[in-house]
């Protein structure tokens, strides 16, 4: 951010002495090795600092550990960690499989696999190492503490570990959106003792870089200069200062509604000192919010020695709902509302640090499943999507080295800045770094490839699914100033080597607005640990951290960072004659090159909705290319949901405070023409724009951007490429005729109320059954078990059209008979049951909504506070109408205000027969084990029946994407004009891991069995619709000759009279569900833990591969990667008039491809390879044969996007 010149300080010793406390003093580089060496002072405060003073001893040794991670005390950690003990020393590799344990709070034994790097491996300055990786098995529970200590007794050079001896505890982060029955400040750094980090300071520094500058500056600053650079003249010299001041980091206790955070609102600091006037306005700055983080970093310049106070208000709120249907307000307290010193960090350095891709001098790294030490400034960005996918860091060509500025080792005393360093100091015991926002690393670009295996799989060597993708070379920015310290190692008597801490605000993103939809994301508060190494006058600070992501919307992807920052000596600077190409030295002992001023200009890479979503390429067209705009340009987007918040890709970060005002030079949002209300949060690279209130039906909405939106350098955005504004139409909502909403997917479970005499679960059985209505040809039922449900997903509901949010409601006891106590409120639960069926209690957790805080939602999830237990039977209950046992009075109802209809096969309303009271849908799981595969619903858009009747009512707008053409024939004569039917629904997924095993896979529309492939769960939860098929019967008589002869005879034959006819027949809406699978065909298998009932499993399999290749109507096509399918499913048209179709069975084969939209959005393009018949009675006397011709039937499903609504 720095653009006047600035006197370059001699980097072997010279240093700036100022006489006004104003400045601070400089220091040089020898200074700050010799304390980096040596940094033995008052005990290891900053570890003290958190989680306080009752964090439990762990083990110091003379020498022999260096490293642990992750740290005692350290808070917040990723479920999937694994967990590093470095050695100062090596390691017996068999000796280590028995000598260490990890036990959870109850002190039961954590399932490990624990790999040892080869005693070969050394630190920066050649001393041999033992490094030793703890992998859990299974996920670590959340919200707990674990300790890792010494099972048996082993000894590393001079120290002896005894059986019992603990090396570090730590405690895991809370389940995402857990209800904890009120929403409460956890902690904040820097500022106070209880921390869910490492290294939280207990004050908050201010740092002050002066540097010589044009005299010309001071009588005249620079335009454009930013407000935390101010210019003075001191004994007759212009000086510029930089001012800084640590980010601050707060942690709720759930996540919180982005939107109820509001700086000068709800969220203020603010000079304690001030009782009026514009000096007690609110600081401005950065402000950050994403999960249950909330990051704040003042952009104008602080004084030291001011208190100031921090608070939230209860207009803060949780994305959740708990039980009675509201959300969780903030709990105003002490934690809540706080004061913060600014405390002056000293007489301040700039340094240069360098950042090395695979570079081998480690002193700490963990090491992979095969021993082998893990690359420094490697990030592995794992998931069950995406596989393991390692990517090398570095310095970013054109920004050269990372700025540090280093404070006053020992303290600083404002009022004697000459003075010894005093004990008494905040800063006595650790040694104060920013690294300040706007910073940058490159990194490799990410080649997405599905289920991307570990290197050395069991399965043997596979390769993964090649998504066609790539992020294009990768970014990650420092949003905030990072908070860095290094102090005193607390595992080792003498402190070394010196341990530091960093807490960092990131954003990660890629070039490619495809493929940057992987990894386009921000992630708030991550602390990073580790140590310092000295070798030959540099110093190598090593620091580990594992990174919660999320991947195509979700949040199971685990990026580990491995960070290596080297200080390079002041001789090898000095000898370097000139950088390396490219602004990046390829060898440490040539030194580096000083940071660049960043003058490159943000653009804007994509918006969002995307028009490509709205073009459908079908048969022979290849890849749905959603990174081209100009490819899709006349594509029409139509149908945007109301409650929707579009969003706009960026190449880089934009300074959230040049997103105000809201204007056509900035960022706007208008509604036919007209200004709409809106708050703007950043994701990544991503700006997500929510209205304050859902748009207007069937609108003309417009996003527009501007040169005064300014990146966290100051660079104006760049908008000569043309991308500067996006048009789009929300979707219509026909007010008449209305059907109540009924659920289209469920998990786990049917989406349908259960036959009680189709099963026992009621009575502690094992029989789930099937779906009231279910009438299939000779009584043949599917009969499933009770369902499976793996212990770490969320129950969810999805619905044909909005329902109400308040009337989601978790119950606040049992709705069903039991010795649990009963519900006063609530209309749907979790519940725990007994052997005999009967309820024990419900399950606490909190409501998840599609868009939160709106008043309709489409879809809900319900998240336990932890982890379900296996074995236990559930039940998950939604109360119905009739002959309810639920307790309460509550029911879930949709936007117009009708009841859940819970029976839908039995009818739906889309006819003239309106859908009676109906009951209780009550789904029994179990329990079973946890995994990391890939589980999402898919839906079925864009939609065409957007009020969710059944029927294209005018005034909608017909979708390509979701369509059929039917072929009808009467008697056996065709009718020649085909009719349209538009699909909608959802359906549940789970990717399972990548096997060998594709002898299932349907080589049809392959092409040919594939070597490898992913198997996708789909499950019997969900099902899909077919609009109304109206049939205008005079019409067609007319217009086909032979078939009003056709009729006639037969009208005549049967005594009857031409007036029976009606003027129009109508299907009603078609409901397509999803059949069991048989464990006895191949592809068939069950989860882990999942017992079918009868050979029944709730889900059939799908395939990801490759490549498909074929021809489908003489059309070719060539997919890849793409999705092949052959189906089985149930039909039912239970609201016929003038057309009867039977309960049948549809066998279906589809193909199509598998790609990202720039949202991070998973979209599959199906169509149907076979033809489809279905055989009906029209007119109640005639038979009629629908047909779906191969290619006829267009399928788009889209999971829900990462960025936006």
């Amino acid at each position: 951010m720095e653009t006047a010149r600035v006197a370059q300080r001699d980097r072997v010793g010279r240093r700036f002495r100022m006489q006004a406390p104003a400045f601070v003093r400089g220091i040089s580089r020898a200074v700050h090795s010799l304390i980096l060496a040596g940094i033995g002072v008052a005990g290891a405060a900053m570890l003290a600092g958190c989680p306080g003073p009752s964090t439990p001893p762990v083990f110091q040794g003379k020498h022999a550990v260096s490293f642990v991670y992750p740290a005692s005390g350290q808070g917040n950690i990723v479920l999937t960690a694994q967990p590093v003990v470095t050695f100062s020393g090596a390691v017996d590799a068999s000796q280590m499989q028995a000598a260490l344990q990890l036990v959870d709070g109850a002190g039961k034994a954590v399932p490990v696999v624990i790999a040892v790097a080869p005693p070969s491996v050394l630190t920066p300055d050649g001393k041999t190492q033992g490094v030793v990786s703890l992998a859990p098995v299974a996920p670590l529970a959340p919200a707990t503490t674990y300790t890792l200590k010494v099972a048996e007794s082993f000894t590393v050079g001079n120290d002896t570990f005894k059986a019992g001896t603990v090396l570090t505890r730590f405690t895991t982060q809370r389940l995402p959106n857990a209800g904890a029955g009120s929403l409460t400040v956890v902690s904040h750094s820097p500022g106070n003792a209880v921390g869910n980090g490492v290294g939280d300071d207990i004050a908050f520094g201010v740092f002050e870089y002066p540097s010589q500058t044009d005299p010309a500056n001071c009588a005249n600053p620079p335009t454009n200069t930013p407000a935390t650079v101010t210019y003075a003249q001191n004994n007759g010299q212009c000086f510029r200062t930089d001012h800084f001041a640590n980010t601050l980091h707060v942690t709720f206790s759930e996540p919180v509604d982005p939107t109820t955070i509001v700086v000068g609102k709800s969220f203020s600091f603010v000079d304690a000192a001030c009782k009026s006037g514009p000096s007690c306005t609110q600081i401005d700055g950065l402000l950050y919010v994403q999960g249950n983080e909330v990051s704040f970093q003042p952009t104008v310049p602080l004084q030291a020695g001011t208190t100031y106070n921090v608070s939230f208000t209860s207009d803060v709120k949780a994305l959740a709902r708990g039980a009675g249907g509201g959300a969780h307000v903030l709990v105003t307290n002490g934690q809540s509302s706080f004061t913060l010193k600014a405390v002056p960090a000293g007489t301040v350095a700039r340094e240069f640090l360098q950042v090395f891709a695979n570079k081998p001098n480690s002193s700490l790294m963990p090491v992979d499943a095969n021993g082998k030490p893990v690359a420094p400034n490697s990030i592995d960005i794992a998931s069950g999507l995406i596989g393991s996918n390692v990517v090398t860091a570095k310095n970013d060509p054109s920004r050269g080295e990372l700025v540090a500025y280093l404070a006053q080792p020992g303290g600083f005393d404002p009022a004697n800045p000459t003075a010894a360093a005093s004990p008494d100091s905040p800063f006595y015991s650790n040694l104060p770094v920013i690294l300040p926002a706007g910073s940058q690393l490159s990194a490799d670009l990410l080649q997405v490839i599905l289920a991307k295996p570990l290197p050395g799989n069991a399965a043997g060597l596979m390769q993964g699914v090649d998504a066609q993708l790539s992020t294009g070379p990768l970014t990650i920015t420092l949003l905030s100033n990072v908070n860095a310290y290094f102090f005193k190692n607390p595992n080792r008597v003498d402190g070394q080597p010196t341990a530091v801490a960093l807490h960092l605000d990131m954003a990660m993103a890629g070039s490619d607005p495809t493929g940057n939809a992987v990894l386009n994301q921000t992630v708030l508060n991550v602390t990073a640990v580790g140590t310092i190494v000295a070798s030959n006058g540099q110093l190598f600070a090593n620091a580990i951290a594992q990174i919660p992501l999320e991947v195509a919307n979700t949040g199971t992807a685990i990026a580990s960072l491995n960070l290596q920052l080297v200080l390079p000596s002041a001789q090898s600077v000095a000898d370097a004659p000139t950088c390396r190409p490219g602004g990046v030295p390829q060898d440490i002992a040539l030194g580096g090159c000083p940071a660049k001023a960043d003058t490159q200009a943000p653009k804007v890479l994509a918006f969002e909705p995307t028009k490509c979503f709205y073009t459908f390429n079908g048969v022979g067209t290849g890849l749905m290319n959603t990174s081209k705009e100009a490819d899709c340009s006349s594509a029409v987007i139509n149908s945007y949901p109301v409650n929707g918040s579009p969003s706009i890709i960026f190449s880089e970060p934009i300074d959230p405070q040049t997103l105000l005002p809201h204007d056509a030079s900035h960022i706007q949002l208008t509604q036919n023409g007209t200004a709409v209300p809106f708050t703007a949060r950043l994701e990544g690279t991503t700006v997500v724009l929510h209205p304050d209130s859902p748009l207007a039906p069937n609108a003309t909405i417009t996003m527009t951007v501007g040169s005064g939106l300014t990146d966290l350098s100051g660079n104006a955005l760049d908008t000569s490429n043309g991308q500067v504004s996006q048009t789009f139409t929300t979707k219509p909502y026909v007010t008449s005729p209305v059907a109540p909403a009924y659920i289209t997917a469920i998990n786990p479970g049917l989406p349908c109320a259960l036959d009680p005499a189709s099963g026992d679960f009621r009575t502690g059985g094992s029989v789930a059954g099937y779906c009231l209505g279910d009438t299939p040809a000779g009584g043949q039922h599917q009969v499933f078990g009770v369902f499976p449900q793996q212990v770490n997903q969320p129950l969810a509901a999805f619905f044909t059209k909005p329902v109400k949010s308040a009337t989601i409601m978790p119950a606040d006891g049992c709705l069903t008979a039991g010795s649990g106590a009963a519900a006063t409120h609530g209309s749907f639960a979790l519940e725990t049951v007994d052997g005999a069926g009967q309820c024990t209690g419900v399950v606490p957790g909190a409501v998840a909504l599609a868009q939160p805080g709106r008043a309709t939602t489409r879809f809900f999830q319900f998240v336990p506070d932890q982890l379900l237990t296996v074995g236990q039977r559930y039940w998950f209950v939604v109360c119905g109408t009739q002959n309810s046992a639920c307790t309460t009075t509550e029911r879930i109802t949709d936007q117009d205000g009708l009841p859940l209809n819970t029976t839908p096969i039995l009818g739906t309303g889309s006819g003239t027969t309106a859908v009676a009271a109906t009951p209780d849908l009550i789904q029994p799981f179990t329990g079973i084990m946890a995994t990391d595969n890939y589980s999402i619903v898919l839906q079925a858009q864009p939609d065409t029946d957007t009020n969710g009747n059944g029927n294209f009512d005018g005034g909608e707008h017909a979708q390509t994407s979701t369509s059929t053409a039917v072929n009808l024939s009467l008697l056996g004569i065709p009718i020649p004009v085909p009719l349209m039917a538009y699909l909608s629904g959802d359906r549940p997924i789970q990717i399972q891991p990548l096997t060998k095993n594709c002898s299932a896979a349907p080589v049809s529309v392959i092409g040919t069995t594939p070597a490898e492939c992913l198997p996708v769960l789909l499950s019997a939860g969900g099902m899909f619709n077919l609009t109304n098929i109206p049939i205008d019967v005079s019409t067609a008589i007319t217009a086909v000759p032979a078939l009003g002869t056709a009729v006639a005879n037969l009208l005549n034959s049967l005594g009857l009279s031409p007036s029976v006819l009606p003027a129009v027949a109508a299907t009603g809406r078609i409901v397509l569900r999803l059949q069991g699978c048989d464990v006895t065909n191949p592809g068939c298998s069950p989860l882990e833990g999942e017992s079918p009932s009868g050979g029944v499993l709730p889900h059939q399999t799908i395939y990801i591969v490759g490549q498909c290749t074929g021809t489908i109507n003489g059309q070719a096509y060539d997919y890849q990667p793409c999705i092949a399918a052959d189906l089985v499913l149930n039909v039912n048209a239970p609201d016929g008039n003038g057309v009867s179709v039977p309960q049948s069975t549809l066998p279906t084969t589809l193909v199509g491809p598998l790609v990202f939209t720039p949202s991070g959005q998973l979209v599959i393009q199906l169509v149907n390879a076979n033809a489809l018949s279905l055989n009906a009675t029209a007119l109640g006397l005639a038979p009629a044969v629908a047909t779906i011709n191969p290619g006829a039937l267009h399928l788009q499903l889209a999971g829900y996007p990462v960025h936006g609504d």
